[in-house]
């Protein structure tokens, strides 16, 4: 007993009430070029960015000043000791 439109058929199967199709998505196909070009632009950027900081560096050298560290007087061994 098989009744091919709108009707179960014997075994319980509802394939020809609706479309083909109907109640399944598509996924997008991922745009590999877009993608690319937005990674290779943020790079870009990066890059002029580093580029002008250092340039910048370059020419203000008063930036981060190197310290030195030396121990004061009152806390080496030997102040210690004679005291």
């Amino acid at each position: 007993m098989l009744f091919l439109q709108g009707i179960q058929t014997k075994a319980g199967c509802r394939c020809h009430l609706t479309s083909p199709n109907e109640g399944l998505t598509t996924v997008a196909a991922p745009n590999y070029q877009f993608e690319k070009r937005k990674r290779d632009l943020e790079k870009k950027a990066k890059k002029e960015e580093k580029r002008l900081r250092k340039l910048e560096a370059d020419k203000n050298p008063s930036g981060p000043a190197v310290i030195e560290l030396t121990p004061p007087p009152e806390s080496t061994p030997e102040a210690e000791t004679t005291a």
